[in-house]
């Protein structure tokens, strides 16, 4: 039993540690999606060069505009990664540059940076090792709510731990580097599909039992719960692309 708990209790853990990151959200020119996806792909063995660890990338199955989504490691802090050797050795790698530049502006229509704070790269790294499926939830606070959205998402991560879904992974809006508007987001990931859709696969009783231990009324109260604490949310399945 205290096993279990200690384990429930690590993966319920959503503090953001030091580990910055750049969430990318892009969506592809008309018909150059998969010109897009060999542009980047393509790119991987350039963030190698220039000793940066490499993105982990999402392509969108459905729910959001956007066709791909990069989570870039930026490390510990802003002024590190964007010091002028850091910057010089990624735009000899070929990450920047007029030519990069100008590739990427033949490729997309759409896109939107945000920076977050998020879990040490090795606890991220070890979590789309080993998988081919996401679930992406990002959201936008309504005004003086941030902190009860944050606890419901603890209070979900403890569901999907109680009854043995996937770890979710909390990221939060840094705000000394803006970006797009919103506040956090959260990933959790699978297999496959199928692995998603089995992790649903639980009894009422059970789902009821986890939500109370969460927190929640029931499990029926999970999203009327993170819906009172909401001005905008949206709800992406996506591939991971290796």
């Amino acid at each position: 039993m205290l096993l279990t708990a200690l384990s429930i209790l690590a993966a319920t853990s959503l503090a953001p540690t030091p580990t910055l990151y750049r969430a990318e959200f892009v969506q592809a020119a008309p018909g150059r999606l998969l010109d897009l996806i060999d542009f980047v792909k393509g790119q991987m063995p350039a963030y190698d060069r220039a000793r940066e660890p490499r993105p982990f990338l999402m392509r969108h199955s459905q729910g959001d505009r956007w066709d791909l989504m990069l989570l870039v490691p930026m490390g510990d802090n802003a002024p590190t990664y964007f010091s002028a050797d850091r910057t010089a050795l990624r735009e000899r790698a070929g990450l920047s540059g007029a030519a990069s530049d100008a590739r990427w502006r033949d490729l997309v229509t759409w896109h939107e940076v945000l920076y977050v704070r998020g879990p040490a790269l090795d606890d991220v790294k070890r979590e789309f090792d080993t998988s081919g499926f996401a679930h992406i939830e990002i959201f936008r606070a309504l005004a003086g709510h941030f902190d009860a959205l944050k606890q419901e998402r603890e209070m979900e991560a403890t569901f999907n731990a109680t009854v043995g879904r996937a770890k979710l992974l909390y990221f939060e809006r840094e705000p000394t580097l803006g970006g797009a508007a919103w506040d956090m987001f959260t990933i959790d990931l699978y297999r496959d599909l199928t692995h998603y859709a089995q992790a649903s696969a639980f009894t009422a009783e059970a789902g009821d039992a986890a939500a109370r231990k969460a927190g929640f009324e029931s499990s029926a109260m999970i999203g009327p719960t993170m819906r009172r604490h909401i001005s905008t949310h949206h709800d992406t399945l996506a591939g991971v692309l290796k």
